[in-house]
């Protein structure tokens, strides 16, 4: 008679379920617990049992093209997050899970779990980054100074941004920890990636220290967090002051 662990290369597993986890876009994959090989006799109590779970978008389950989900638990669930994992809206996926002894005997793949991913909420964009400043003119005292910033193209999770405008709101504040109480704007809304200003008028003045962030805003509403900072001591041209002192004895008359 061939040994039982034979047998259990045949085992199938069944009752799938996925559900939607509490958090974002989490997903939950589940099956039922083996405990029988594919004779119907028990697993040894104290024999360890395992899982592994694919996915694939070849509902023939093709070694080559299957991707892992989890490389081995003794839970019956994997969570996981369809976009982190590759998976793209409304095209379809193949779940499939094996089980796997302590002695290192594994059954084969379990029927196909079609399911067709939603569509990614992207949520917010991404935040400007590459904050930089150059002083282009000095007409005035404090001189006229440009700030720029990188284009945003994408949102915060990476999905490039299609069909929607891309508008700026940029701040300067002498707080470091760029408490919303201290921002004042210098554009509340733009969609070039680059802004003229001249200090004085903003109301910064000659050797302060300031700090420049920037938001992306779509034009449905969705704000992106600040931006890192760009820490800056503001220019004050100025007249010169006054050199060579000394004391002129007055003529009498």
């Amino acid at each position: 008679m061939k040994a039982k662990n034979f047998f259990f290369v045949g085992i199938l597993l069944f009752a799938f379920g996925l559900t939607r986890a509490a958090l974002g876009e989490t997903r939950q994959l589940a099956w039922s617990a083996v405990t029988t090989y594919t004779d119907g006799s028990p697993i040894e109590a104290g024999q360890t049992v395992s899982y592994k779970a694919y996915w694939t978008q070849d509902p023939w389950l093709d070694a080559e093209t299957l991707r892992p989900l989890v490389s081995s638990t003794a839970v019956t669930s994997a969570t996981f997050d369809p976009a982190a994992e590759g998976m793209v809206g409304y095209q379809a996926v193949y779940f499939t899970v094996k089980t796997v002894v302590g002695t290192g005997t594994e059954s084969t793949l379990s029927a196909a779990l079609p399911w067709n991913p939603p569509a990614v909420i992207p949520g917010a964009p991404s935040a400007p980054a590459d904050l930089g400043i150059t002083r282009i003119a000095t007409s005035t005292s404090s001189g006229t100074w440009q700030l720029s910033w990188g284009p945003v193209t994408t949102y915060a999770n990476g999905t490039p941004i299609q069909g929607k405008t891309v508008r700026y709101a940029i701040f300067w504040t002498a707080d470091a920890g760029l408490s919303t109480a201290s921002l004042s704007p210098l554009a509340s809304s733009t969609t070039q990636t680059s802004l003229t200003f001249d200090p004085a008028a903003s109301g910064m003045t000659g050797g302060q220290r300031v700090y420049f962030a920037a938001k992306s805003v779509l034009d449905t509403g969705e704000e992106s967090a600040l931006s890192a900072s760009l820490s800056w001591s503001v220019s004050n041209k100025g007249p010169g002051a006054p050199s060579n002192g000394r004391m002129v004895r007055k003529n009498k008359k």
